[in-house]
């Protein structure tokens, strides 16, 4: 998941610092929300920005959002989809969730003081959720892959 994250660190510091350079590399188009969407055509990336952003189009139905989240940004890589939300739950709400509700096996469950991460599996696709609190917003990051 960090290879992830860093990549798209790397795509969104390219777009502020040269503009027209980010714009040769990738495509750009609105969203709705006042966001961008960013596309890499050589590799197919997409990362999708803003304050209410859709689900990848191919997001598993066996994979839910926690409930009331609003979804920040999104990014579909081939063989891996990721997005990440934020909720005014704490995060351990969030984390019974995902353990207790929304029907996936545990397979790694790290209590890291300030970073929680689990790791889960449905029968189809390996997922990852990174959680962290900052005041009353817990911000988590949802990695899908196959």
């Amino acid at each position: 998941m960090k290879p992830r994250a860093a990549a798209l660190v790397i795509l969104l510091v390219a777009v502020a610092c040269d503009r027209k350079q980010a714009k040769k590399e990738t495509q750009e188009a609105p969203v709705d929300t006042g966001g961008m969407t960013f596309t890499d055509p050589s590799t197919g990336t997409t990362v999708t920005t803003g304050d209410s952003v859709k689900l990848p189009d191919a997001w598993p139905a066996s994979v839910p959002i926690y409930p009331g989240a609003a979804v920040r940004s999104a990014m579909t890589t081939p063989g891996a989809q990721t997005v990440m939300f934020v909720t005014r739950d704490p995060v351990a709400k969030v984390v019974d969730f995902y353990k207790t509700k929304a029907g996936m096996t545990v397979e790694n469950d790290m209590d890291l003081g300030p970073q929680h991460i689990i790791v889960l599996r449905t029968p189809t696709v390996s997922v990852t959720l990174s959680l962290s609190q900052a005041g009353d917003e817990t911000t988590v990051s949802l990695a899908v892959t196959d």
